[in-house]
């Protein structure tokens, strides 16, 4: 006869698996579900309704940009990062080329249809969570316009926004204008300075919020 302890045994297999399944199951659903709303998302929608879509900021896990805008090209959707070069590495006598960096680290465009489905895809599709959200919020995304993507990506093609080191023309405390950037032409503080890159800290006013953010020389004006 069978004891009570038997059929623990017995019925502790099927339940682990029936859990195990449920599990898969979800993970299964959701993964379906991220996939159709970043389609939602694509550069296939976007071309098709040009004059619905928009430019709007992702806010992204610094040192990722370049790993998060992969990611959304192979998934059809109109990403574009602004990179600079960082500064050649000399190790053991051997030369390290200087490697592609995000000009404004925490920052990635992309242009989308935007509704409800697609802004959930933008912000749900990577499990890692290397997106932070949207600038402006995902019920109201702040739209940059088309010129100062193209400001951004042109500089950033000219090698503007490259780490050169040397002497920074600003002090620590000093009232600037941003130059180019997705807020538009805002004045900001000047937080810290980086001569050996050529690089400065400024904290600016975003929606009411102090932001810190870094920038080139390239992207900062005097007053």
């Amino acid at each position: 006869m069978a004891t009570k302890i038997d059929e623990i045994r017995a019925a502790q297999p099927i339940e682990i698996r029936e859990k195990v399944y449920r599990q898969l199951d979800k993970a299964q659903r959701e993964a379906r579900i991220r996939v159709e709303q970043i389609g939602m998302a694509s550069q296939r929608i976007a071309d098709d309704y040009p004059h619905l879509a928009r430019w709007i900021c992702l806010k992204v896990v610094a040192g990722r940009e370049l790993a998060v805008e992969k990611e959304l090209r192979a998934l059809d959707v109109h990403a574009a990062l602004p990179k600079r070069k960082g500064q050649e590495m000399r190790i053991r006598g051997r030369i390290i080329p200087p490697k592609d960096l995000a000009a404004m680290p925490g920052y990635l465009f992309v242009r989308c249809v935007v509704t409800p489905a697609s802004v959930l895809g933008l912000l749900h599709f990577d499990p890692r969570k290397r997106v932070l959200g949207i600038l402006g919020g995902a019920e109201k995304p702040f739209f940059i316009p088309l010129k100062n993507i193209k400001k951004m990506l042109g500089k950033a093609e000219a090698g503007d926004y490259d780490d050169r080191g040397g002497p920074v023309p600003f002090q620590v405390g000093e009232r600037v204008r941003l130059d180019d950037c997705p807020f538009g032409d805002v004045p900001a503080k000047i937080l810290s300075v980086d001569e050996r890159r050529s690089r400065v800290d400024v904290e600016v006013i975003i929606f009411g919020r102090p932001t810190s953010v870094s920038m080139a020389l390239a992207q900062i004006e005097k007053l």
